[in-house]
């Protein structure tokens, strides 16, 4: 998955078109950056703090980030 492939290298930031082709919901034109920004700042500081977290990986943990961050999540 590109957006995977992003939080793990830093290159080929996506698009809101990669977010959407995933079925990911709740990423539209007006928060398209600030989530990737976010998405990314959460995978460096799941890597590289200590204790170290499981780092995200896959559409569903993705997901859960961004209605968490969007205060969605229950």
């Amino acid at each position: 998955m590109a957006i995977v492939h992003y939080l793990s290298n830093g290159l080929e930031r996506p698009e809101l078109k990669t977010f959407t082709l995933a079925g990911i919901e709740g990423v539209d034109e007006s928060n398209v950056d600030e989530i990737i920004d976010a998405l990314y700042e959460e995978q460096q500081t799941r890597l590289f703090s200590i204790p170290l977290g499981t780092p995200i990986s896959t559409k569903q943990d993705i997901q859960d980030f961004i209605d968490q961050y969007l205060g969605l999540g229950g």
